[in-house]
Parts: C-alpha cells; structure tokens; sequence
C-alpha cells in the first residue's frame, strides 16, 4: 500500500509538470499566433494607422484592431486565471510584455479605458495597473528607434 502511495504520489507530480509544461507551450502558442496575424496586409495597415492617425480608421479597421486587443486581453485573463488557480505562475510578466507590446499607444490607452471590465480572478486590478501605466509613446518610440539605426 506504502509503494502504491507513492508511485501514485510521483505520477501526479509528473503529471502536474507535464500540464505546467503544456499550458506555459500553449501560451507561447496563442502569443504567437496573434503576433502571426498581425502580419496579414489587411490587418497590418489598420495597426499602422491605429498608430499613426487613429482618428483615420475606418470602422472595419476598428474591427481588425478590437480583434487584436480582444485576443489579447484574453491572453493576460487566461494566464492571470492560471496563476490563481495555482497551476502556471506568468501572469504579471505575461501583462507587462503584452502591454508594452499591444498597449503603449494611445488608441489601445482609449480602447482599454472604454472596454476595461473585472475580471471574475482577482487580478483585474493587476492588469489595469499594468496595461495604464504603461508608456503611450512606446510604439512609436520604438519604431522611431529601430528607423533610426537603419
């Protein structure tokens, strides 16, 4: 029975590796999948202008863009619900990558301002703090950076 125990002790504790190991993959996954996607023509141009005359969009940009920050949201929701589940711990990291990413303009500020609802996990206060103090210039900074080493 002692022997019995144990190996049933060993095996959940592989099994709670293999699944840590599964969903840390399946975040790199759904991260790079909208990273990939942002790379289609039509939804690249709605993000460039989103940066550069956000008041330019047309509604079906506007539509493009809200896919993207909805997909994105949903990634810092899902790794913020993990963590306080106490199965997978990347949820601040993961916010604060994301934000600096997807947020650091001012029409994602506004988006998230005008879209922003708690989350059931108790980390809706982590994610706001994160996504709001995040630099609305970033983007553009960034861009501006890389065009000048070219």
């Amino acid at each position: 029975i002692v022997a019995s125990l144990l190996f049933v002790g060993l095996q959940l504790q592989q099994d709670k590796r293999l699944t840590r190991a599964e969903l840390g993959s399946f975040a790199m996954e759904f991260g790079s999948s909208v990273s990939f996607g942002m790379s289609d023509p039509d939804v690249a141009v709605a993000w460039a202008k989103m940066l550069d005359n956000p008041q330019d969009l047309s509604s079906s940009e506007m539509v493009q863009v809200d896919g993207i920050l909805r997909s994105v949201r949903t990634i810092m929701l899902r790794e913020c619900y993990l963590l306080a589940m106490e199965v997978f711990g990347e949820c601040e990291s993961t916010v604060r990558g994301a934000a600096r990413t997807y947020f650091s303009n001012e029409y994602a500020q506004a988006w998230w301002r005008n879209y922003h609802n708690p989350n059931p996990y108790g980390t809706a206060d982590l994610i706001n703090d994160i996504v709001t103090g995040v630099d609305a210039t970033g983007n553009r900074s960034f861009q501006e950076k890389v065009q000048s080493e070219l």
